[in-house]
């Protein structure tokens, strides 16, 4: 049996990750690597992942790479294209090329909830180069989602659902930490919280109808908030510096209500 062709378009903290672990699998084969960052680019990957013994060349032209190389799948992971609407022109020249995709942007998780039109684009595309499109939402996408969905399986009547998780972004790269709040001053938190530059976790406009549908649970409204949790230490990684009293994190909330019941 051949191995499973993959093209990985995005090398930032999450796709170097996802690489690392395909060198190792058996049956998956890495074809090709997209990655737009000047210091990437011409370096052979396992040269730059500081891993395994890949000997292909990190490329920025996607058109010539979808083109040129025969793959299976695609794994989109663009760490700053969270929004189905960003990632939408690159899915769909992926599909154009005849190749599958897997993407981790966190509002294609379920994608029909706040972009219904161009999910119908990307569904119909997919059908006409006989294709699958699969968005696994990173981070949102196991714990606040498929999760839930498994471990409730088996009840009969559910009132009501509480999940929380913890994340250490100790390790991720600066989109993140930014997009997070990190390093910055209470005030500064809250202005990028109304600009809407501060986003805390995308994806729970997603999650909460994804699970509900799936349920049959019916909901009136979704509240989110967030608010800025404060360091009282020093805290330093390779892309941010926080201070004592400054923000470490975002601790982001979002409840459905029905009938003024969570």
């Amino acid at each position: 049996m051949e191995n499973i062709k993959v093209i990985f378009w995005g090398l930032g903290v999450i796709g170097s990750e996802m690489a690392r672990m395909t060198l190792d699998k058996e049956g998956l084969e890495i074809v090709g690597a997209i990655d737009k960052e000047k210091l990437k680019v011409g370096l052979r990957l396992s040269e730059y992942l500081n891993y395994g013994n890949s000997y292909i060349v990190i490329n920025n032209n996607p058109i010539e790479i979808l083109k040129s190389v025969k793959a299976d799948i695609v794994i989109l992971a663009i760490d700053s294209d969270s929004l189905v609407e960003s990632i939408f022109p690159k899915i769909k020249l992926i599909i154009q090329n005849k190749i599958n995709c897997i993407i981790i942007s966190e509002e294609m998780i379920y994608p029909y909830s706040i972009e219904s039109n161009l999910s119908k684009e990307i569904d119909d595309l997919a059908k006409i180069n006989n294709v699958t499109v699969l968005g696994t939402g990173i981070n949102t996408g196991f714990m606040l989602n498929s999760l839930i969905m498994m471990l409730t399986a088996s009840y009969k009547n559910i009132k009501s659902i509480r999940a929380s998780r913890v994340t250490d972004l100790s390790g991720l790269g600066r989109t993140i930490i930014k997009s997070q709040g990190v390093g910055t001053t209470i005030q500064e938190f809250e202005k990028g919280t109304e600009r809407g530059t501060i986003k805390g976790q995308i994806g729970f406009a997603q999650s909460i109808p994804m699970i509900a549908n799936t349920l049959g649970i019916r909901y009136d409204e979704i509240i989110e908030s967030k608010e800025p949790i404060i360091s009282n230490t020093y805290r330093e990684t390779d892309t941010v510096i926080v201070h004592p009293g400054m923000v470490a994190g975002c601790n982001h909330i979002a409840i459905a209500y029905r009938n003024n019941k969570k």
